[in-house]
C-alpha cells in the first residue's frame, strides 16, 4: 500500500523525457504505476490458483475482480484489452505454477546451449551466429519482464527465430567437429 498510486498526481509526461523519468522515480509515472496495478491483481490471481492458474487467455476477463482500489490510475479501465506486462507473472496467473516452470526450462535450456554451443564450436562464424541468437533470446527476457512480447508477431517470431539458429547451429558444429577430427 505505501506504493499505491495518487490518482490526481499519476501523469503521462510523453514529451518530456526528463519530466518522465522524475515520474517514473517517483511513482508517479502512469505506465508504471498501471503496471503495479495489473501485478498486484496477477499475484493475487497466482495466490487463488497457483497449480492450474487461471486458464490460457484468461487474465483480461478474470483481473478486475483481483485488482486493488487504491492501485487504481485513471487508464485502468483498459479498453485495448492489455494483460499484465510482465510475461513471466502472466504464465503464472493463465497456467499455474507447472506452465511457468515449463517456460522457465525452455529458456535456461536455450541459454545454457548458447554457452555450450559457443564453446564447442571453432569457426568464428558459427560462434557469431550462436552469439547473435543468444543476444535475441537474452534482449527478449529482460524485455519480457515489462511487457507480454512472446505472443506478439513482431518479437515472437524473432524468438522462434532465434531458437531454431541455435537446433540448426548444433548441427553446423557438429559437422565442424566432424571435420576437425579427420
Amino acid at each position: 500500500m505505501l506504493y499505491a498510486p495518487d490518482f490526481e498526481k499519476t501523469v503521462f509526461n510523453g514529451h518530456n523525457f526528463e519530466k518522465h523519468l522524475e515520474a517514473t522515480y517517483k511513482l508517479e509515472d502512469v505506465s508504471g504505476m498501471e503496471r503495479v496495478y495489473r501485478w498486484v491483481a496477477a499475484a493475487r490471481m497466482i495466490s487463488e490458483k497457483p497449480i492450474t492458474g487461471s486458464g490460457p487467455s484468461t487474465f483480461y476477463p478474470e483481473y478486475k475482480r483481483f485488482t486493488v482500489k487504491s492501485f487504481r490510475t485513471y487508464v485502468s479501465d483498459n479498453p485495448e484489452k492489455s494483460t499484465t506486462h510482465n510475461y513471466f507473472l502472466l504464465q503464472l496467473a493463465e497456467q499455474g505454477f507447472p506452465g511457468f516452470l515449463l517456460f522457465v526450462i525452455l529458456f535456461g535450456t536455450a541459454l545454457v546451449m548458447v554457452e555450450n554451443l559457443y564453446h564447442r564450436s571453432h569457426s568464428a562464424q558459427n560462434r557469431r551466429v550462436v552469439l547473435a541468437a543468444g543476444l535475441s533470446l537474452v534482449v527478449i527476457i529482460f524485455h519480457l519482464l515489462l511487457n507480454e512480447l512472446v505472443e506478439v508477431d513482431k518479437v515472437g517470431s524473432f524468438f522462434y527465430i532465434a531458437m531454431a539458429l541455435l537446433m540448426r547451429a548444433e548441427g553446423w558444429i557438429a559437422e565442424e567437429a566432424v571435420a576437425v577430427n579427420e
